[in-house]
């Protein structure tokens, strides 16, 4: 909640992950019932945004020069930004 209130963002982008083939995981189901109480508990708008390779971009993105153990920590923090890229490059 803290966050919310220092930023107050309009809307929430949620990846959604999807098996190889576009079909429903139990991730996929998992991130939707995340969005759904966001969304509750918020009340704002929440996008569910297709993840679909962001870690492979995430992982082309990482500096080789960190060591295995940095880019452990910062690899979800860089997908989060791939996945928020797509949904805005997707508005215009």
């Amino acid at each position: 909640g803290h966050l919310v209130r220092q930023y107050e963002p309009r809307r929430f982008v949620v990846g959604w992950p999807r098996g190889l083939e576009g079909q429903h995981t139990q991730q996929t189901h998992a991130a939707e019932e995340f969005a759904s109480t966001l969304e509750a508990r918020y009340g704002l708008k929440v996008s569910l945004q297709d993840e679909a390779l962001s870690s492979e971009e995430a992982q082309r993105r990482l500096d080789p020069k960190l060591t295995v153990r940095k880019q452990r920590e910062v690899i979800d923090a860089i997908a989060a930004q791939v996945i928020l890229e797509d949904y805005l490059r997707e508005q215009h």
